[in-house]
C-alpha cells in the first residue's frame, strides 16, 4: 500500500523557507529514532520505505494495508531548523517554527505563552484587499482553577475561555454582560480507571462490584446536561454517544448497590464492623486520584464516594496538580502510586489514536502500550484491536472496534462516564470566534478574529 501526499505549491514555514517532501522526510527519520521521546510511533512504525519524488511530492509504502493512514503526519518538523538538534530538549525554551497563521513568540513558564500574527502565513488571508482578521497578539495564560478562570474572564484579565464545562462556571459566564458562549458535545471522555497492578482491583468482580456501586447518572445530570442535556452515561470507550458506531456495552454495570453487595458476599467478602468489605483479608479501601481544582471532578469524586460507602467500599482523595498526577512516574505508576484515577482522554473521529490504551506490550515505562496506564493486559481486546489496522471496510473496522471494547467493559477494564461537552466563551467585542469540538478547539478559525 502507498500513499503519495501532493503538498500545496504555496505552503511556507513561518521564516518564508518552503514546506517541501523533506520535510516530510524528516519527520519521519525522527519519529522512528529511538533516541528521540515520542509519544507514539504508532502507523509511522507500518512504513518500509518512503521517497522524496520532488519538492512538494512524498510518497510512503506500508507493508501491508494500513487502514487509518490519513491519521499520520498531522505535525510536520522543520528540517532546516530541526536538523543536528536535540530533539528531546530543542523545545524547552522555544517552538522554532510553524506554518500556521499565528507563530510562537514567547512563552513564561508556569504562566503564559504568547502568540504572534505569522506574517509568512502562505493561505489567502484577504478578502478584495481587506484582511480577514485583525488580531496581532494571542496571550494565553495558564490558569488551573476553574474559579480563578472565570473571575479572570469577569475582571477581563482574559478576553476568553475554553475550560472544562461546569454547571456554576456556565451560569457565571450567562451572567455576564457582553459575554457570547456555545456549548456542544466534544471528543473528551470521561473515565475513571482501575489500576490493575493491585491484587484487589485485579479482580473481576471487585471492579464490577465497584462499577455498580457509582451512580454514573446522578453524575451526569448533576454535572453535564443542565449544560447540555442530549448527553448521557457513556457506555463504549472507542465511540462517542453521537457516532453512528456507538453501542452500549457497559449498562449491565449500570448502578445497582444491591447486585453490588451481592457480588461481593458472592465471592467471599465479609463486611467489617467499619462497614467496609474485606475481600481475601484486605479492606476495600482505595485512593481516588483526580486534578485539583477542576470542581466537576471534585463533585463527581464526592458523589462517587457516598455511593460507594452504601455499598461498603470506601475512597480516598489523592488530588494534585496536573503537573504532578501526569507525570510519568505517576501515572504509569503502581498501585502503591494511585488505585482509582479520574480524568479524561482526547478522542478523535478514528480510534486509531487511541490503540496503545489497549496493547499489552508497548513503550510505556510498565510496558504496557503507551496509552495503557491501566496496566491491563487481555490478549483477545489486543489481537482485536491490532487487527483493525487492515480493516478497509469502515463497516467491519468499527464492528471489530466493538466487538473489542464488550470485551473490554465486560471485564470493567475501567468505567466510562460521559462524553464531555465544551464550552466556549468570548467577549462579543471580539469577531470571528466560534467553537469547533475537534482537538483543534476554538483556535482552529484564529486567522479570521
Amino acid at each position: 500500500m502507498s500513499v503519495t501526499y501532493n503538498i500545496l505549491p504555496e505552503a511556507v514555514w513561518s521564516d518564508g523557507t518552503p514546506l517541501t517532501a523533506d520535510d516530510f522526510a524528516f519527520t519521519q527519520d525522527t519519529n522512528m529514532n529511538e533516541e528521540w521521546n515520542i509519544t507514539s510511533r504508532s502507523g509511522y512504525d507500518q512504513i518500509i520505505n518512503y521517497e522524496v519524488v520532488d519538492e512538494k511530492t512524498f510518497r510512503v509504502d506500508f507493508g501491508a494495508v494500513f487502514a487509518p493512514w490519513q491519521t499520520l503526519f498531522d505535525e510536520i518538523y522543520p528540517k532546516h531548523v530541526l536538523e543536528g538538534e536535540d530533539f528531546n530538549t530543542v523545545w524547552n525554551d522555544s517552538i522554532t517554527m510553524g506554518s500556521g497563521p499565528f507563530v510562537f513568540d514567547s512563552w513564561t513558564k508556569d504562566q503564559n505563552i504568547k502568540l504572534v500574527r505569522n506574517e509568512n502565513y502562505w493561505r489567502d488571508t484577504f478578502i478584495d484587499g481587506t484582511p480577514i482578521g485583525n488580531v496581532q497578539e494571542i496571550l494565553i495564560p495558564f490558569i488551573e482553577d476553574s474559579q480563578t478562570q472565570v473571575q479572570a474572564l469577569r475582571g477581563r484579565e482574559i478576553d476568553m475561555f475554553y475550560p472544562q464545562p461546569q454547571l456554576d462556571l456556565v451560569e457565571q459566564v450567562s451572567a455576564l454582560d457582553g459575554v457570547t458562549s456555545e456549548a456542544g458535545a466534544g471528543p473528551v471522555w470521561e473515565h475513571f480507571d482501575f489500576n490493575h497492578s493491585d491484587p484487589l482491583l485485579a479482580q473481576a468482580y471487585i471492579r464490577q462490584a465497584i462499577s455498580m456501586g457509582i451512580d454514573r447518572a446522578s453524575i451526569v445530570e448533576a454535572i453535564i446536561q443542565p449544560l447540555a442535556p442530549e448527553i448521557d452515561v457513556l457506555n463504549n470507550t472507542i465511540w462517542m454517544g453521537n457516532s453512528s458506531n456507538y453501542e452500549d456495552h457497559f449498562s449491565q454495570w449500570d448502578y445497582n448497590p444491591e447486585a453490588a453487595v451481592a457480588l461481593l458476599e458472592e465471592n467471599g467478602c465479609t463486611l467489617g464492623d467499619d462497614g467496609v468489605y474485606v475481600c481475601d483479608g484486605e479492606r476495600l479501601s482505595f485512593t481516588w486520584t483526580t486534578t485539583a481544582g477542576n470542581e466537576a471532578r471534585e463533585l463527581q469524586f464526592e458523589i462517587a464516594q457516598a455511593t460507594l460507602a452504601d455499598v461498603g467500599i470506601e475512597v480516598t482523595p489523592t488530588f494534585g496538580p496536573a503537573s504532578e498526577v501526569f507525570a510519568d512516574d505517576a501515572f504509569y505508576g503502581d498501585s502503591d502510586v494511585w488505585q482509582i484515577f479520574n480524568f479524561a482522554w482526547v478522542g478523535s473521529p478514528d480510534p486509531f489514536g487511541g490503540n496503545t490504551l489497549y496493547y499489552c506490550e508497548g513503550e510505556a515505562p510498565s510496558g504496557f502500550g503507551d496509552l495503557n496506564n491501566l496496566q491491563y493486559c487481555n490478549e483477545e481486546v489486543d489481537a482485536l484491536i491490532k487487527s483493525t489496522d487492515a480493516m478497509v471496510d469502515p463497516a467491519e473496522r468499527a464492528a471489530t472496534y466493538n466487538e473489542a471494547d464488550a470485551i473490554w467493559l465486560e471485564n470493567a477494564a475501567q468505567i466510562p462516564l460521559y462524553q464531555k461537552p465544551t464550552f466556549f466563551a468570548w467577549y462579543s467585542d471580539i469577531e470571528g470566534p466560534r467553537d469547533n469540538a475537534t482537538q483543534t478547539g476554538p483556535m482552529w478559525n484564529v486567522e479570521t478574529w
